[in-house]
């Protein structure tokens, strides 16, 4: 197999293009997320990604990361300036640079992805699905460390594209958010190798991706399908008729009740909320 980065298409794009590609890209990538949730923009954006990412020194393919990252936390995190435009006087000015380094500030995390993944590909040579493997192993730790370093921010994950899916999020169940993450940016990458090398046949590793999207969704309906008759009716709210009175009564003067409420969420077992401590009135 030849390696990845032998391409049949040589061109020479300079930094600053791919940095701007990259941000659009990263703009691409909300898109898939809820409430858009356009599932087939996921190959536009990350194999795009991947692409720009090709013959770069692990310095400029943390500049392009990093760009990505700006373009996918800059859209993606843009409602967080609504709350300084509640008294826009006294901080209505600080909106756009409040977004702005956010966004730059996360956007080390997808900038440390591709560095990495730069670097493994300019040490080994790496080919097809094996780069898009290696690609989405970098970018899923990179979202770990997200989600956990400094008390975490684990904001739009690629998994989340699978959110208004029900078929195919059910593997959460088994590998969680960030499990769901690396499925998706495998099979979103899987173009790449397809579009640019000279490795015939060409579509055979996208082929693969199908394959794994079939057999995800199909398992995923066979999963609900063993769901028990009414469950799923049952399991999209905690139950009224023991919440409710207990918000009554902490609005009345009287103790709220300390148990604690628990409620069934499909693909996820049964999660238990907190007791019920404060006064909650409406």
């Amino acid at each position: 197999m030849r390696p990845f980065w032998t391409l049949s298409r040589e061109r020479v794009i300079s930094l600053p293009s791919r940095m701007i590609a990259a941000i659009a890209a990263g703009g691409v990538a909300v898109l898939t997320l809820p409430p858009f949730s356009i599932l087939l923009l996921v190959p536009v954006a990350y194999a795009t990604l991947l692409v720009l990412l090709r013959h770069l020194p692990v310095p400029k393919a943390a500049f392009v990361g990093w760009a990505f990252g700006l373009g996918q936390f800059g859209f993606g995190l843009s409602w967080i300036a609504e709350s300084f435009y509640v008294d826009a006087e006294r901080f209505g000015a600080m909106a756009i640079p409040a977004v702005a380094g956010l966004s730059a500030g996360l956007a080390m995390f997808p900038a440390a992805a591709a560095a990495l993944f730069a670097g493994v590909a300019r040490r080994r040579a790496i080919g097809g699905a094996t780069a898009c493997l290696v690609f989405a192993t970098c970018w899923t730790a990179a979202e770990w460390l997200r989600g956990h370093v400094l008390t975490g921010f684990p904001w739009n994950l690629a998994g989340y594209a699978l959110v208004d899916y029900a078929a195919l999020r059910q593997p959460a169940a088994w590998v969680g958010s960030y499990g769901l993450s690396f499925l998706i940016l495998f099979v979103g990458t899987l173009p790449a190798p397809a579009l640019l090398t000279e490795v015939r046949p060409r579509w055979s590793i996208p082929l693969l991706g199908v394959g794994i999207v079939v057999a995800t969704g199909s398992a995923g309906v066979a999963r609900l399908q063993l769901e028990p008759p009414g469950g799923r009716r049952r399991s999209r709210a905690i139950s009224t008729s023991r919440l409710v009175p207990a918000l009554s009564t902490s609005c009345s003067g009287r103790k709220p009740p300390s148990r604690a409420f628990s409620m069934r969420i499909p693909g996820h077992g049964r999660a238990s909320l907190p007791p019920l401590r404060k006064r909650a009135c409406f």
